[in-house]
């Protein structure tokens, strides 16, 4: 096409110009939209840069490999174009005109066999569990209920519910009439509900089921089904025996229930409270809400600040304290819409909605069960804020109970660290400085001593120092122990200079595990002879698994394998020998 520029922006306002008629949230995101995608562009041109680069090496290889064959065509193996493909978003059809341009060849056959190993590996590793397909048991069960489950449970007053009647029954997917074995896993429908089943974000209620009969069940999950219109009770039966048609009491964790939506009505606040912070386009773009702490996504390009996360306490904090109402009101989505509500961007609503409100602060679509008052929240603390993707970071936060806990942890912390210390709790910022700076000093000190002891090791080596091959340059490679990278630098060095003019050292220590250090130190006149420590160590520290490199005159590496030391020493002098040849 000839394009070299970055260029989705500008399709992107032409789209978003067009589409003001049909959504006008689109313009309203505009800017957002078109910094994303010029974010997102930039991120995969550079990734396309390192890929050309990696394409341009594995055509060389094929190259290579084609003409010490003799005659036969290079091939590019299909494993390094699915490489390209999926680590680099290299296209196969630009793979193979890449590839064609110089001569060689894509294994195709081999390609589709590595795109068919992956789509087995991202099959293996999800589970998909299709509840409503045909012939599936909850499938009947909705073609038989065409009313579905009611859900009456957004009050406390109807958290325990008496005369709900079961209208199916399933065990391991398959529906049955009743049940009577106990400890056995059984799915519960009801023709009514106060159980809030998993959805929005919000976790499902536990609890219990029972009748009059004796039966009892420990409700541990509650799931949507047939298109939301079940709620499907993961129970577990632990008393008595279950059948369909049976009418049971049902009882919500009231507990757990005031954490969860303690929860959840503090993240509609913390979104209002990062508009406010970071501005008016900043949105969700995913939030899980559990009775011990809420997670909330929402797009930005950089981490926030710490003043700006305090803000953002601040104004939640300030929000509760209000002790303001939470309204709730349900009404078309059209007028939900003109009334202000916050809605989830790209996401599908039904024409009636339901609308949770803290006037002057909040308005947002959402099913989920929420507090009456905003001080029913108590406390809101937010415990991180990190990156999970490109132009989306993530806050956790706790609140209410689950911030009372939270806080008693630190505060144990904080006492405990106290008493270690020997100091008050609001002293120990100063006593943690001055203890850093002590480590600081002695640290310090440690590596002098640790620098003296290497030299004097150093000068107990100096006369074991041989004659190169060239008849004048001076060569000691020797292996010095007990020493870290930086003292074995400083024993080197020390060598070179008791050695003279035309000298060469490399010197090894053995450190945890089966680690091994590498320094190589080289003067300017045996550099100039064509010996550069750089080359020295990097081939020498390979021998023992590692790598490394540095200046002419001086470098240093590492190894995984310190069993192959000798092999390294000897490498290093066939090296030297080789190069500084009479």
């Amino acid at each position: 096409l000839g394009i070299k520029d970055q260029f989705t922006a500008e399709v992107a306002a032409v789209a978003i110009q067009l589409s003001g008629q049909c959504d006008p949230q689109v313009a309203a995101n505009a800017a957002r939209i078109t910094a994303e995608m010029s974010r997102e562009e930039a991120a995969f041109s550079a990734t396309l840069s390192k890929g050309q680069k990696l394409l341009n090496e594995m055509l060389a290889r094929a190259q290579a490999a084609g003409a010490s064959n003799g005659n036969s065509a290079p091939v590019l193996p299909g494993a390094d174009a699915f490489l390209l493909y999926d680590s680099f978003g290299f296209p196969m059809e630009l793979t193979q005109e890449l590839a064609e341009a110089v001569g060689v060849e894509v294994d195709l056959p081999g390609f589709e066999a590595a795109m068919a190993a992956q789509r087995a590996r991202s099959s293996s590793s999800r589970e998909a569990v299709d509840l409503t397909a045909a012939g599936g048991g909850l499938g009947q069960l909705a073609e038989q209920l065409a009313a579905g489950s009611e859900f009456v449970g957004h009050d406390d007053v109807s958290l325990q519910l008496d005369e709900c009647q079961v209208v199916g029954l399933l065990v391991a997917g398959q529906p049955v009439q009743e049940l009577s074995e106990q400890g056995a896993a059984v799915d519960v429908v009801l023709d009514r509900t106060p159980f809030y089943a998993e959805s929005g974000g919000q976790v499902a209620d536990t609890g219990y089921l029972s009748s009059s009969s004796s039966t009892e069940l420990q409700v541990t999950d509650v799931q949507k089904g047939a298109g939301g219109r079940l709620f499907v009770h993961k129970a577990v039966l632990q008393q008595g025996s279950l059948r369909v048609g049976q009418e049971l009491s049902a009882r919500v964790d009231q507990s757990l229930r005031r954490r969860i939506r303690c929860h959840h009505t503090a993240t509609h606040l913390l979104q209002s409270a990062l508009k406010s912070v970071l501005g008016p386009d900043t949105c969700q773009q995913g939030s899980l809400v559990e009775a011990n702490r809420l997670r909330f996504d929402f797009n930005l390009n950089r981490p926030m600040t710490s003043d700006e996360i305090s803000r953002v306490e601040s104004l939640v904090n300030g929000w509760v304290a209000s002790a303001s109402p939470t309204l709730t009101t349900v009404m078309g989505l059209d007028e939900a819409r003109a009334a202000g509500a916050t809605a989830m961007f790209g996401e599908k609503y039904d024409d009636v909605v339901r609308v949770v409100e803290v006037p002057g602060v909040s308005m947002e679509l959402c099913g989920g069960t929420h507090v009456s008052n905003t001080s029913e929240i108590g406390a809101f603390k937010i415990v991180s804020e990190s990156g999970v993707a490109s132009g989306v970071r993530r806050i956790e936060a706790v609140c209410g109970q689950a911030a009372v806990e939270y806080m008693q942890g630190l505060d144990a912390v904080v006492k405990q660290l106290a008493a270690n210390l020997r100091v008050k709790p609001e002293d120990l910022p100063s006593r943690v400085s001055a203890l850093q700076d002590e480590l600081k000093s002695t640290g310090k000190l440690l590596a002098e001593v640790k620098a003296q002891v290497a030299v004097a090791k150093a000068a107990a080596l100096a006369s074991q120092a041989v004659t190169a091959p060239d008849g004048v340059s001076r060569v000691l490679v020797s292996e010095l122990s007990g020493l870290d990278p930086k003292a074995l630098q400083e024993a080197a060095l020390s060598l070179l200079d008791q050695l003279g003019d035309r000298a060469v050292v490399l010197l090894a220590s053995k450190g945890d595990g089966d680690k091994v250090s590498f320094v190589a130190a080289v003067s300017q006149q045996v550099v100039s002879a064509g010996l550069q420590a750089g080359k020295l160590v990097g081939a020498v520290a390979k021998v023992c698994g590692g790598g490394g490199g540095g200046k002419p005159g001086l470098a240093q590496a590492g190894g995984k394998d310190a069993t192959k030391l000798p092999q390294a020493l000897a490498t290093a002098v066939d090296i030297i020998n080789a190069t500084l040849k009479a």
